[in-house]
């Protein structure tokens, strides 16, 4: 099948995998990232006219991916165009595309629970009833994505890439810098790191690798807080180094 593929086309994001994947099974797929290629997202600052538009739930394109999709759309025929959450993509660009490709699947795809406002964008709640499949891997959204118009919201499970995520010879180093008992990977949610002070306070000694945990620093001697992330070969020596991995529902 043709594809146009818009997600997060960066080594650290899952949708760069999905993206990987469809390619590995023989598709002809046409990438276009919604952040800049090798963009340290959770370093990189935007700047106060980007932060309001974000707050106003108006996010700015940053890469131009409506235009792009539009220009692909324009001199070519796909069979899917394939949307990893959106948040930028425009009703107007969606519309456009059926209008010009009637018979291309438009699909949308989050592990994100897009019912929850924080996680949305007026462009995204705008463009749902555009889509002709909504994947979700929240059994509740299956319901709540209609009430906002998706039209068909359908259940997709985790999991994981076999071509990344492998076990792996671990040298001393490589243990020296990721072992522990138990271990968490993931973004800073205050849920989460309630559940590591928990387990912290009760003697269970936890190290915590992701973005947005510098205030967490010192918060417990049981609490390791390594206050960077990890990706690619990284990530995946330290799920091999760690003996017990603590999950969430959302882990990134």
């Amino acid at each position: 099948m043709n594809i146009i593929f818009v997600g997060y086309l960066n080594e650290y994001e899952r949708s760069y995998l999905r993206y990987k994947t469809l390619r590995r099974l023989g598709h002809n797929v046409v990438g276009i990232s919604m952040t800049p290629v090798n963009w340290k997202l959770f370093y990189q600052r935007h700047s106060l006219w980007a932060r309001v538009r974000w707050k106003l739930s108006l996010p700015p394109d940053s890469t131009g991916a409506n235009r792009k999709i539009i220009e692909r759309v324009r001199k070519n025929q796909y069979d899917v165009v394939w949307i990893d959450k959106g948040l930028t993509i425009k009703p107007s660009t969606l519309r456009y595309i059926k209008e010009k490709l009637p018979r291309t699947k438009l699909v949308s795809c989050s592990e994100d629970d897009m019912y929850a406002r924080h996680n949305q964008t007026y462009y995204y709640r705008s463009g749902l009833p555009y889509y002709d499949v909504v994947f979700t891997t929240k059994i509740y959204n299956i319901t709540e994505l209609k009430t906002l118009g998706a039209k068909r919201p359908v259940l997709f499970l985790d999991s994981y890439d076999s071509a990344l995520h492998r076990p792996v010879e671990l040298t001393e180093k490589d243990k020296k810098r990721f072992g522990c008992d138990v271990g968490f990977i993931g973004s800073f949610e205050e849920d989460r790191a309630q559940y590591m002070l928990y387990l912290a306070k009760h003697g269970v000694m936890v190290a915590v690798w992701g973005a947005g945990w510098k205030k967490w620093v010192n918060r417990h001697p049981n609490l390791i807080v390594k206050n960077h992330s990890l990706y690619g070969e990284d990530y995946v020596k330290a799920i091999n180094a760690i003996k017990k991995g603590v999950l969430s529902f959302c882990v990134t």
